[in-house]
């Protein structure tokens, strides 16, 4: 079933030229960046919006000196939050195109980020509660919201990482093949 010579001959074939390295970039730019359309533009400007007047509250709320620090540190993590999505908000707009492969990653790290340090902030609220009852119940909040948000965020980081692996060596597959058929029909 396996033959050895066809292997052979294939890899005696292939040499990875300047011309194939250009066109791999190529393809993979115009696989992963997209064009956005006006309701895009106009979704990013909504969202750029958002982050700003999210930065102006959750920072108001944060320099107010009379919360606890910790809830303190909690309005610090939305701004920071609301903040990645302005910084990409911007670049995307100024761009005029969304790249799926980084900013979708930028975009997730910035979520399961948030939720984690959420649910630590959760669990040091908790155990410095003065209320025990009540402190458990946050605690059990955050390991219910790591639950419901982040393991999802998880699993979804993964998989589209993996769908971006596997995008990205088909594509070089589906490359090299090209260019093999090239050589072989020239030596035809």
């Amino acid at each position: 079933m396996y033959d050895e010579s066809i292997r052979t001959r294939l890899l005696e074939l292939e040499h990875r030229t300047p011309e194939f390295e250009e066109r791999f970039i190529g393809e993979m730019k115009a696989m992963t960046e997209q064009k956005l359309t006006m309701s895009q533009k106009l979704q990013w400007l909504v969202s750029i919006a958002f982050s700003v007047g999210m930065i102006v509250m959750f920072g108001y709320k944060a320099l107010a000196p009379d919360r606890p620090l910790m809830i303190r540190m909690g309005y610090i993590e939305a701004l920071i939050f609301a903040a990645v999505f302005l910084v990409l908000g911007i670049m995307t707009l100024s761009k005029g195109s969304f790249n799926i492969y980084r900013q979708e990653k930028t975009i997730q790290l910035a979520v399961l980020m948030f939720i984690l340090l959420t649910v630590i902030n959760l669990m040091i609220l908790g155990g410095n509660h003065s209320d025990k009852i009540q402190g458990l119940q946050m605690m059990i909040y955050g390991a219910f919201f790591f639950m419901v948000f982040g393991i999802p965020a998880i699993i979804t980081m993964r998989i589209s990482r993996t769908e971006s692996t596997l995008r990205e060596q088909t594509l070089k597959l589906e490359l090299r093949v090209a260019e093999l058929a090239e050589k072989i029909g020239e030596k035809r």
